[in-house]
């Protein structure tokens, strides 16, 4: 999946402003940006009479609209995980500047002030790294509000640099842990496969789906003995 990290703190420390100034420090350093929000409010979905809007009227769960330089989509009901979301972002980015979704397994960065929370919200040992306008008394990399140099600084080091020739494992949803020799055993046995086959070239991400939409691989992934 494409490096993410979440940037979390209470409402009105400056997470969007920062982030909108990250993003050309990453541009500086020619890695492409994915931004994603978690709004605490419904969002708007589309303008009325619209061909977009009379589908999503219609009863159209997920509607996308593209043109040659454009595409954006509805999406009504459940929401959409953070990960589906980054995984759609993986072929357009590097790196995934990420507000809030605080629930989620995300490596984080607190944004704090002073002014607005005396506390942090994540427990210290848990984050990267905290933006402050106050020297805090914990033992994590801490940045002032305009050391933007420093902050993308950690990010590539933390985040896109530890996750080159990773392999993750997403089962129903969930994210399975991965010891480093099974994910170098999925990894050469994967990449050898598909390196063969014609029109491969060269793989520098590989995105494998598979469906058990009938049941018949459940019985024979059961008859596998992992411990051979």
């Amino acid at each position: 999946m494409i490096p993410a990290v979440a940037f979390v703190g209470p409402s009105h420390v400056g997470k969007t402003t920062l982030i909108e100034r990250l993003i050309p420090e990453f541009a500086k350093r020619n890695y492409r940006v994915a931004t994603v929000k978690h709004a605490g409010h419904q969002v708007a979905q589309d303008t009325p009479l619209k061909d977009s809007w009379r589908f999503s009227q219609a009863g159209s769960d997920l509607v996308v609209v593209a043109s040659d330089d454009t595409t954006f989509c509805v999406n009504k009901g459940r929401p959409i995980a953070i990960d589906a979301i980054l995984r759609m972002a993986e072929d357009h980015a590097d790196i995934a500047l990420v507000e809030g979704f605080k629930q989620s397994t995300l490596p984080r960065i607190e944004v704090h002030r002073k002014a607005v929370s005396s506390e942090l919200l994540t427990p210290h040992e848990a984050l990267l790294g905290i933006i402050t306008d106050e020297p805090l008394d914990v033992s994590v990399p801490q940045f002032d509000f305009a050391d933007f140099t420093g902050i993308a600084d950690l990010l590539v080091r933390r985040i896109v640099q530890a996750s080159r020739n990773e392999v993750r494992a997403v089962v129903n949803g969930k994210e399975l842990f991965l010891k480093p020799f099974m994910q170098l055993l999925i990894a050469r046995t994967t990449l050898g496969m598909m390196s063969a086959m014609k029109g491969a070239g060269e793989i520098r991400t590989l995105d494998l789906t598979i469906r058990n939409t009938t049941g018949k691989w459940k019985a024979r992934c059961e008859g596998w003995n992992t411990d051979d």
